[in-house]
Formats: C-alpha cells, structure tokens, sequence
C-alpha cells in the first residue's frame, strides 16, 4: 500500500467533483477547474499496474480477469441506472436519451459519438474508463515480457506511435479518441513505477520540504493549467505536473512522510465510487439549493461545501457496501470460472 498514492488518488477524484460545481464557483468569482484530475488518475493507474505487477508473475488473462472485476460491476451497476432513469423518468436526466446499441456500447466500454456531441457513454463519466481499458489490454499484452522495464518500453512505444500517428493521419472518432496525447499519461505513471526505486535513493539525499515545496508547486499549475495555457498545451502540461506531482508523492513516502489520516486514505480507497458517482450528488445539491436559497456568495459557497460532504458520504459508503461487494463477488465468480474442479482443490 502506497498511502501518499491512495492519497492523490482522492485528490484528483476531488479536482473531477469541483468541474461539475461550475455554476457555484462562478458565483463566487472562480473560474472553473479540476478537468486535469483526470490526468493525475491516469499516471497514478500507469504506476499502479507496474506496481502491483512487478513482484509476482501475473498473466495477461489473470490481469485482465482481475481489472474487469474490479472496474465494470460498479460501472455497470450506475450505467443501468442512468438508462432506467432515462426510460422511465427522463425530466431527471434532461435531454439524455439512451438507445440499446449505445447502452451495449457503454457497458462493452466502446468509445462512440453521442449525435453531434461529445464522445462520450451512457455513464458520461465513464469516457475515461474506456482509455483505461484500453490500456488495460496494451499492458495486458506485455505481460509476457519478463522486466517491468521491458513492458514500460514496449507499452510506451505503442503509446508515443499512436499520438505521433494521431497528429498525422486524420481519421474518424475512434482513430482520434485513442490518438490522444492523453494516453502518454499511461506511460509516465508506467515509468514511475519502473523508476520507483531510483526514486526512493534520490529522496534519501533529498531535503523533505525541496520534496514538498515540488509538489505543491506542481499540485497549484494542475490547478490553474486551464486559466494560464492554451487548450493544445494544457493537457501537455497536465501529463508532466502530474508525474512530478506523483514522484514528489513517492519520495516522501520513501523517507517516511506518509499519509495517515483515517479519512483521507479512506476516500482514496472510495475514489473510483466518487469519482462515478459524484455528478448525480451535486447536480442534487445544486437543484435543491436553488430552491432553498436565495443567489448569495454564501449560498454558493454553501452549495460548494455541502456538496463535497456529499460526495465524501456517498463515495465511501458507495465503495463500502456496494462497490467492494460487487468486485469481491465478480472475482470469485470468474475464479471459479477459469479454475476446473481439480484446480479448484489446490487454489
């Protein structure tokens, strides 16, 4: 366990929450922020694959086994949520309509155009999810080489071809979902895991406030990416913030400065929960609110904090009694699929 990972884990569930509070911090005078939490999940989710691979053999079908038990139940679960909501009691989901081809597609996690919008699955959130599979099943693939070096070489490799292709071949909406500079995230949080020794002996030598202060810089420019830099270089930006911000993470801890409150390593364990369930809990918020208070800096400022005790409450009891049930159940499940009778005796 990686507690200052865990740690950034909730951060950048966190930074996704605050997107979807825009209208409150617009009364506030904030300009809105937080999109690149999803970049800080994706380096943090390349590290922990080499991390959770690198001391014992796995194979690329146990791997995958293990990354579907653990990803699709809850995603699932809030997929057919929102197409039942969308079914049966539209006016909730305003003009979100869901067709059986693009619910399968959601739930098969396949990337497809909404109309003339976004790219993006029943679960909006869940775009996300489908680069996470994909990289799922590159690094699933490089299993069969036996350094985790060889396998960051080789995913890394795969990855700079498709953004470099990306940027010159033109193609349709899967060809640049899967082109973008976004997925070198993968890769930096890959070479983190790689490096996460050499990472350890350079902070031994290292001030710990140098190791802060890095951090916190990086941490305040993720914030302000969007504010400062262009649309085209932001996300660049974000990649790289967010690997320093990563490697600061992994060298305190190395020396001992590890997180240890009860309640953050808590919401980081539920950060997948809020982060797919965080929309539903502050547009409620916010639709309550509007009845209830008057506009005011206070009620905005109101609406801000009582929706981010919601979306702690509902994530961590989420990750509790649903979340962690459900991945526990479809690993034993597909364990008992995979294994015959006779494996079954020496499991």
């Amino acid at each position: 366990m990686f507690n200052n990972i865990q740690a950034l884990r909730a951060v950048a569930a966190f930074l996704v929450v605050f997107v979807h509070l825009q209208a409150p911090l617009k009364a506030l005078g904030l300009p809105s922020f937080g999109a690149e939490g999803v970049n800080l999940f994706f380096v943090i989710s390349g590290f922990i694959m080499v991390a959770t691979t690198s001391r014992r053999p796995v194979t690329g079908s146990a791997f995958m086994l293990n990354r579907v038990a653990r990803i699709a139940p809850m995603y699932w679960l809030v997929t057919l949520a929102v197409a039942l909501m969308a079914v049966f009691a539209p006016r909730l989901l305003g003009s979100t309509r869901v067709s059986g081809v693009e619910l399968l597609k959601s739930l098969v996690f396949l990337p497809y155009r909404r109309g003339s919008g976004p790219m993006e699955p029943v679960l909006f959130v869940g775009w996300t999810l489908n680069y996470e599979m994909a990289f799922y099943i590159l690094f699933a693939v490089t299993l069969w080489l036996r350094r985790p070096f060889t396998r960051f070489l080789a995913t890394a490799e795969v990855l700079i071809v498709l953004v470099v292709l990306g940027l010159l071949i033109q193609g349709g909406d899967l060809w640049k979902f899967y082109t973008n500079q976004i997925v070198l995230d993968f890769a930096a949080g890959m070479m983190l895991g790689v490096l996460t020794p050499a990472i350890a002996r350079q902070a031994a030598r290292t001030p710990r406030p140098l190791m802060w202060g890095a951090g916190a810089v990086m941490f305040l420019f993720l914030v302000v990416n969007e504010q400062i830099l262009p649309s085209e270089l932001s996300r660049a930006a974000a990649c790289l913030e967010s690997t320093v911000l990563v490697a600061c993470a992994l060298g305190l801890e190395a020396t001992g400065a590890r997180a240890r409150s009860p309640l953050v390593l808590a919401l980081g364990d539920a950060s997948y929960s809020i982060y797919l369930l965080h929309p539903f809990v502050t547009q409620t918020v916010i639709l309550l609110a509007r009845h209830e208070l008057k506009p005011s800096i206070a009620s905005a400022a109101g609406v801000v904090l009582v929706s981010l005790v919601a979306v702690a409450l509902a994530g961590v009891a989420a990750h509790r009694w649903v979340e962690t049930p459900l991945s526990r159940a479809a690993r034993d499940l597909l364990r008992a699929r995979r294994l015959g009778p006779d494996d079954k005796r020496l499991a």
